[in-house]
């Protein structure tokens, strides 16, 4: 099962603090993913930018980023 978040205002702390109360990450959770497009008016470029929070069954903790225009 998944659940999807859209953070499309400015106050994104109170979303975060409402995923937080409503339990949305539990130890059952294993995957946290984070993407957003990051805007460069001054040259014209886009971004996007995606982070991967991961939480192997075994244990241990795993982070992977990645970047592209």
């Amino acid at each position: 099962m998944s659940y999807r978040v859209t953070m499309l205002d400015s106050n994104w702390n109170l979303i975060c603090d409402l995923l937080e109360s409503e339990i949305w990450v539990d130890k059952m959770t294993r995957a946290i993913f984070i993407e957003f497009v990051v805007a460069n008016m001054n040259v014209n470029i886009f971004t996007q930018v995606k982070i991967v929070l991961e939480t192997p069954i075994y244990g241990g903790k795993h982070d992977n980023g990645s970047f592209g225009f």
